[in-house]
């Protein structure tokens, strides 16, 4: 089940509206990138453009622990209250009180965010009670609150599990667990790294009580660590249940635990937004301005080769041509992930033509280069095999 609830103020309000505002007029425009505030809950595909494809880094996170949208069958089969049914009706009033007060207590968190998908996929809904609605959705599954147990983290040094480092005075975890544990679960779904641990626990709100389940090492009256006959430690395993705190709480009174680079569970929430947007896109009106003319130009005039990530496999490709040497599997495989990447920005209907056709063409070059890429490691696979020495009796041919 979807558990993604939001707490919003109006300027997150003003700021959804104008995403709705956005997706009913529907239009493209393909001039400068567009200069947004990244803490605006814009939906993906009204802002690829200001994204970097090529530098995507790749995550460690079980990706069965992402969160996911339920199924249309699920959610047809449901029934939306009352109150739901009532609020997404009024974003449609012809008052503007009406629909700014409707779309207030949609933001509020008054209803389930699986009402709001019901009444997605149950459709029926005015383009402009489709488009406000979509924009609500997204950004309560985006921005939604998220949850901390109050612990610092590394890794196990085994195969499955993350060990507490440090336990943050004040936070739930404090009173269940203890540094040095090792958890290996939560709610029954395994832990492996500490990404696996921040999707499952910051994907749920703040109260939530969640099911721990950690490895504890048995300790003497000094708190040395007990040995086995055999000098292994002597461990024994835990289930306990722990209330989850506040993320925001915790990033206030601990600034140093605040995440630094890729964050997985933004990452997941952001895909899980864009597949939320492609499920019940909005009605998008391409019009055409002034300066496409010159946008069109401008895309038409461009070297793919001068792409970023085309000049860096060029550049891996003449290295590996010089020393007569393949390129790493696990590189063609990221560079692989980096041509899909492009390939899907070449789909996004929020740009114009001119753009996509930018990306179908850098696209259709990373292929190229990769082909080449594998040709030459399919050369230095033939050429580093031994040849055959001739034996004294052999007839040499």
């Amino acid at each position: 089940m979807l558990d993604l609830p939001h707490i919003g103020g109006s300027q997150r309000l003003r700021n959804v509206l104008l995403i709705a505002a956005w997706a009913c007029l529907g239009t493209t425009v393909s001039a400068a990138p567009l200069q947004l505030d990244p803490a605006i809950p814009v939906p993906a595909e009204l802002r690829q453009r200001n994204q970097q494809p090529g530098k995507t880094q790749p995550t460690t996170a079980n990706p069965d622990n992402a969160p996911t949208l339920p199924s249309d069958d699920d959610l047809l089969k449901r029934t939306p209250s009352p109150l739901a049914v009532e609020l997404v009706g009024e974003l449609g009033a012809a008052g503007y009180a009406q629909r700014r007060t409707a779309a207030e207590r949609l933001q509020r968190g008054e209803v389930p965010l699986e009402d709001l998908l019901t009444l997605l996929a149950k459709g029926g809904l005015s383009i402009e009670q489709h488009h406000r609605l979509l924009a609500i959705t997204f950004d309560r599954i985006v921005n939604a609150p998220r949850g901390a147990l109050g612990i610092q983290m590394e890794s196990a040094g085994v195969a499955t599990g993350v060990r507490i480092s440090r336990v943050i005075a004040g936070f739930p975890a404090e009173k269940h667990l203890q540094v040095d544990d090792v958890i290996v679960a939560i709610d029954g779904r395994a832990i492996q790294t500490s990404e696996d641990l921040l999707l499952i626990v910051q994907g749920h709100p703040p109260g939530t009580e969640v099911r721990v389940e950690a490895v504890r090492g048995e300790r003497d009256a000094r708190g040395k660590v007990r040995l086995d006959e055999a000098g292994q430690p002597i461990t024994r395993r835990i289930d306990v249940r722990v209330p989850l705190g506040s993320k925001r709480e915790l990033d206030n009174a601990e600034p140093t635990t605040r995440g630094f680079g890729r964050d997985p569970l933004d990452t997941a929430r952001q895909e899980l937004g864009r597949s939320l947007l492609r499920r019940f896109p909005p009605t998008v009106l391409n019009t055409r301005l002034p300066d496409d003319a010159k946008v069109e130009a401008e895309f038409a005039s461009r070297s793919v080769d001068r792409h970023e990530l085309v000049e860096t496999l060029m550049a891996e490709i003449d290295s590996a041509r010089r020393d007569q040497r393949a390129i790493q599997p696990h590189k063609l495989g990221w560079y692989r992930t980096q041509g899909r990447a492009l390939r899907e920005f070449s789909k996004d209907m929020s740009t114009s033509e001119a753009e996509r056709g930018w990306y179908r063409r850098v696209a259709d070059r990373v292929d190229e280069l990769l082909a080449t890429a594998e040709s030459i490691a399919s050369e230095s696979e033939a050429a580093a095999k031994p040849t055959a020495i001739p034996g004294p009796g052999d007839d040499p041919k």
